[in-house]
């Protein structure tokens, strides 16, 4: 239940410097609660490389993929109060910047359309895509039909990367329990996967073909995670 003000040690911890170390509901907490606009930072820097990583699969051009960045984070400062579980902030965020990714998309989509009425467009306008990034973009979006237990602990040790154990403190579940239901998310990415086209074998590696890209595309010094 959200109380009107965090309770006076999760204060003291924050003010303390080590916010950090506080989990995602407590970062939350203070945000929704007390306004704390230090907290609201910590969370885009964890979670900002995962939301970066889904705006580029799904977009590829890099200054659409900021708008969907922004604006993800944007919604997070709007609806903070309304995201339940609040230990799950990263598996909301995941879903937010899909659905505005392909937000921006088909805005894009339209504006170049009206574009083409008057002009011919040039076909450099669009960034080449791999088969790879096609697979990654089509990974995301089959991410969010999982249910919310087994898209949870793909979000986090798949996409940005934590141990096992380091999710099951966040999330308050034993260690087995993650890896049980991490295991059976791949099984479940896979068969969408392969029902959306892919190879079975491609799609088995779906999962941490992800978090390679996010690795890729958040830490690259030529995409650099933007700042919301």
């Amino acid at each position: 239940m959200t109380t009107d003000t965090p309770s006076p040690n999760l204060l003291a911890r924050f003010e303390t410097g080590a916010a950090g170390a506080l989990l995602d509901s407590q970062l939350l907490e203070l945000f929704v609660d007390a306004q704390e606009a230090s907290a609201f930072e910590t969370i885009v820097r964890r979670h900002g490389p995962m939301v970066w990583g889904v705006c580029r699969r799904v977009l590829g051009h890099h200054h659409d993929a900021e708008d969907a960045f922004q604006a993800t984070f944007l919604v997070l400062v709007r609806k903070a109060a309304s995201v339940q579980p609040r230990d799950q902030v990263g598996s909301w965020l995941n879903g937010v910047a899909v659905q505005t990714a392909r937000k921006v998309r088909a805005t894009r989509g339209l504006r170049r359309s009206r574009e083409a009425a008057v002009s011919e467009v040039s076909e450099s306008a669009e960034p080449a895509r791999s088969e790879g990034d096609e697979r990654l973009a089509r990974l995301d979006r089959e991410l969010r039909h999982l249910p919310e237990r087994y898209r949870v602990p793909i979000v986090l040790c798949e996409l940005e990367g934590h141990s096992h154990r380091e999710a099951a403190e966040q999330l308050g579940w034993p260690i087995g329990t993650v890896s049980g239901r991490l295991s059976r998310a791949r099984e479940l990415l896979a068969r969408r996967m392969s029902r959306a086209g892919a190879t079975a074998p491609a799609a088995a590696r779906g999962s941490l073909l992800a978090r390679e890209a996010v690795c890729r595309w958040a830490v690259s010094p030529a995409a650099p995670v933007p700042k919301p």
